[in-house]
């Protein structure tokens, strides 16, 4: 009986035992989270994370290009330009000064052929930048080959050779946009200042050619000739144009100074054409003669002034 008693106590230990091992044990909360698994405040800094400046800019550009698919719809190339649009307000909105994005503006706006905001966003880039030439030249180009605007063209390349006066490039560029408009011997000073004589007058010569202006430019196609004997474009050039002996001599201005051109001021305003000059008064011409016109009918005279007797001129609203 005790034998039994003492197997029984014995058998209960040992349960208990065993029971006591899978009994769970309370958690602890350490702050870590499961293993394999992010924290919550890991995901919260991950999912209102901002986009970085360098993908809205890509994300712009992307879609500018895009826009400029002609095969595209008008509603689709609407639909991302707008998009675009809205990528660089974000960029501008975190650094109002982004060059990237403010020539991105202004680049956009070229591509829906909006002259007042292109020039808007370029006079922004040119106010945060003035020391910065390129993006002069940039919104002369614009100027030239998008809105066909001469004046303002000229005025953006004078301005770059301001900002650097040394830049070859620049003063090219504001030689041949004199020349296209014109104003030849202020181009030829320009061009020949970066490039040898004989060039110089060649390239005048094409834009003179090309303005129709042909006599004046065999002229230049000999001059270069002149100036370089082994200058073969000018030689095709120069077909049909008359004997050397008798090619006048160009009128070059050798220097043109900056105040020749209108003075630049931050922003960039957009110019305003000069005064015309007062021009020489001639005789008026004679009178031509005018084609016969039936005369108006005489207007009526006033109350006091009508009599009785007399039958009014016209009448309204019955027949006689």
């Amino acid at each position: 009986m005790d034998g039994r008693w003492k197997r029984l106590l014995a058998g209960g230990v040992l349960c208990g035992a065993i029971g006591c091992s899978h009994t769970p044990k309370p958690s602890v909360n350490t702050g870590e989270p499961p293993l394999g698994r992010v924290s919550s405040k890991d995901d919260k800094r991950k999912d209102n994370a901002p986009i970085k400046v360098e993908t809205l800019l890509a994300l712009a550009n992307v879609r500018v290009e895009a826009a400029a698919d002609v095969n595209r719809t008008s509603a689709e190339r609407e639909n991302l330009q707008n998009q675009a649009r809205l990528f660089l307000q974000q960029v501008l909105q975190r650094e109002p000064k982004n060059l990237e994005a403010m020539l991105g503006m202004a680049r956009l706006y070229q591509t829906q052929q909006d002259r007042d905001k292109t020039v808007e966003w370029y006079q922004r880039a040119a106010k945060a930048y003035p020391a910065n030439g390129d993006l002069l030249m940039e919104m002369g180009t614009a100027m030239t080959k998008v809105f066909k605007d001469r004046d303002m063209a000229i005025h953006c390349f004078h301005a770059a050779t301001k900002v650097d006066p040394d830049n070859k490039t620049y003063r090219k560029a504001l030689g041949f946009a004199l020349a296209h408009a014109g104003r030849y011997e202020e181009g030829y000073a320009w061009l020949s200042r970066c490039m040898p004589h004989a060039e110089a007058h060649y390239n005048l010569a094409r834009m003179m050619d090309h303005n129709g202006h042909h006599e004046q430019a065999n002229q230049h196609f000999a001059l270069a000739v002149q100036a370089n004997p082994n200058h073969e474009l000018a030689k095709m050039g120069l077909s049909g144009s008359p004997a050397e002996e008798t090619i006048p001599e160009a009128k070059v201005i050798q220097s043109v100074k900056y105040e020749q051109f209108a003075p630049l001021a931050q922003p960039l305003p957009i110019p305003t054409p000069p005064p015309a000059a007062p021009e020489r008064l001639e005789p008026l011409p004679k009178p031509v003669a005018l084609p016969v016109v039936t005369p108006l009918p005489k207007p009526l005279p006033p109350p006091t002034a009508i009599q009785a007797p007399e039958p009014l001129p016209l009448y309204f609203g019955r027949d006689r």
